[in-house]
């Protein structure tokens, strides 16, 4: 098993995770890549909260949450349970 080195991960907290961002550009009235996204920068056992991350998760919840009203329902009910609590 390799180890990413703190280098090859730095770069994720400078910019959406990747497969996210590119779901973001392919579908730009879904909630659900926002919501990945907040998923994604958001604090877990394995990272603490960092101020840049952390930022970015906002800023995907905020998305996520002006897309909900014009959005399917399937998507619009995962992404409200999300943008409800973070509130």
């Amino acid at each position: 098993m390799t180890r990413a080195s703190p280098s090859s991960t730095a770069s994720t907290t400078t910019k959406p995770p990747g497969l996210f961002a590119r779901a973001a550009e392919l579908d730009p009235a879904s909630p659900v890549p926002h919501r990945g996204i907040a998923y994604k920068l958001g604090p877990n056992y394995n990272q603490p909260a960092q101020p840049d991350r952390e930022t970015l998760a906002w800023q995907a919840i905020d998305r996520a949450t002006r897309l909900l009203a014009p959005a399917p329902a399937c998507e619009r009910a995962p992404t409200s349970k999300l943008c409800s609590s973070a509130t």
